[in-house]
């Protein structure tokens, strides 16, 4: 899936239209051989116009390092980091929206997640795009334009998912640098007496298969939550219960449910191997892994 500005401006552009005064519209065809303009970007000018430049652009680089060093940059509240530093943007079903920035900022993306029902991650990269809509004629590679930008999306997003790296049109290539990856941190809303969570790169394999009593599965198809208050008070009704795991479970990059795991032992993230698997052709994969221990 594609969230460049490029596919929807080459559709509005096929059918262009000029507002008359009576508020009718006036259609007319954009010629073939038009270099239709698109827009100015919001980032620098690359010299020399090339994708290797883009890619290798020092300044480019430490714009998108001291913007995400910096004391209004860091990693936004609420979010923790995913993966930073690649060239390529996430590509997943569970995109919402894609939004251009005056300037590389993950604080500012963090807030239209926060806005954006169900949001759950986000994305900001720089992105070279065409200043003109590429075609097979005089327009095959315009010249280039630097854009910031965020997507969002409902699910947690990994560097897996980070795949889409280069896209053609016609002559002119669209590349990707500088790309940030955050997930939103649930707070559990539970009066369990549930501890403050320990980020874990994976779920929990626990080495002593005693320990484990067990999991419940909040499916959000049947209106299950990402709230781990969910696990805490599930926790607090089983018998023995100290700890437990909660994750967002994924088949084929859609997010199903809270996975639940629950333990009358404390495991920490050295045990956190388990980051999915596959059944037949369907992948399962782990995302926003969290331990808890009740108090």
């Amino acid at each position: 899936m594609r969230f460049s500005v490029l596919a929807s401006a080459v559709a509005s552009l096929a059918v262009g239209g000029l507002a008359e005064a009576d508020g009718t519209k006036q259609v007319h065809q954009v010629r073939h051989d038009e270099c239709a303009p698109l827009f100015s970007g919001s980032g620098p000018t690359i010299s020399p116009d090339t994708p290797e430049a883009f890619l290798n652009s020092q300044g480019l680089k430490v714009q998108a390092l001291r913007m995400a060093l910096s004391a209004a940059a860091l990693t936004p509240d609420g979010y923790r980091s995913a993966f930073s530093g690649l060239q390529a943007f996430v590509s997943t079903d569970s995109f919402q929206a894609v939004h251009i920035l005056q300037q590389y900022d993950p604080v500012v993306c963090a807030e239209l997640c926060n806005q954006s029902e169900g949001c759950l991650g986000f994305n900001v990269f720089i992105e070279r795009n065409p200043s003109a809509v590429p075609d097979d004629g005089d327009c095959s590679n315009p010249p280039s334009i630097t854009n910031f930008k965020c997507t969002i999306f409902s699910s947690s997003i990994t560097s897996d998912l980070a795949t889409d790296a280069v896209t053609m049109a016609y002559g002119f290539s669209v590349v990707v640098t500088g790309s940030n990856g955050y997930n939103k941190v649930a707070a559990p809303q539970s009066s369990a007496g549930d501890g403050a969570p320990e980020q874990l790169p994976a779920a929990i394999v626990a080495p002593d298969a005693s320990t484990y009593l067990g999991y419940t599965f909040y499916k959000f198809s049947q209106g299950g939550t990402d709230s781990p208050g969910q696990c805490a008070a599930a926790c607090g009704g089983k018998s023995g219960c100290t700890f437990f795991n909660s994750y967002i479970l994924s088949m084929n990059d859609v997010p199903q449910g809270l996975y639940c795991s629950l333990y009358s032992t404390a495991w920490g993230a050295e045990f956190a191997t388990n980051s999915g698997s596959y059944s037949g052709l369907d992948k399962f994969t782990v995302s926003r892994s969290e331990g808890y221990r009740i108090q």
